[in-house]
């Protein structure tokens, strides 16, 4: 956690001040919506910040958790982003509509493809925690390393083909 960042976010001394996405990410974009939705209450006057000094002190406990976990230790990490987004989560009125339960899952499968092969792991496509549909890999035959399609065109011509299969 960011020291002088409430939540990891909110300036404690300048609470007008928001930054999002400061951390080390595991779950970048999901971190962010959170983040935005939780700002977004704060400035609607949906989430009343508290004073300083219990702001100082939510962010003390927060970097007193983090100095626990085993440095390198991506499970460890992994945790405790999740258990940063649920709290964030927990006070945001109109939370992003998706189950961090599914995203977990996600995680855990992209980790586990990239453990077993880092130059493969892009290979694989995963369910969308939006649709519970699994994306279609674009262009199966051919590994993303060796896939050098890199306009927009060839990108939605290998779609294309794909789905004529």
């Amino acid at each position: 956690s960011p020291p002088n960042l409430y939540k990891g976010i909110i300036w404690s001394k300048q609470p007008n001040l928001a930054y999002l996405g400061m951390q080390s990410l595991v779950f970048q974009f999901t971190m962010f919506d959170v983040q935005a939705s939780f700002v977004r209450d704060v400035i609607l006057g949906q989430i009343k910040l508290p004073d300083l000094e219990s702001r100082e002190q939510n962010i003390a406990e927060w970097i007193d958790l983090e100095k626990t976990l085993k440095p390198g230790d991506g499970e460890s990490e992994f945790y405790y982003q999740i258990n940063y987004m649920r709290d964030l989560l927990t006070q945001c009125h109109a939370p992003p509509q998706f189950d961090v339960n599914k995203v977990i899952a996600g995680v855990k499968e992209l980790v586990q493809h990239k453990q077993e092969n880092v130059f493969t792991y892009r290979d694989h496509s995963f369910v969308s925690i939006v649709t519970g549909s699994r994306a279609l890999s674009i262009n199966p035959s051919l590994p993303w390393l060796q896939n050098m399609a890199d306009s927009v065109e060839e990108f939605l011509n290998q779609s294309l083909r794909k789905r004529q299969l």
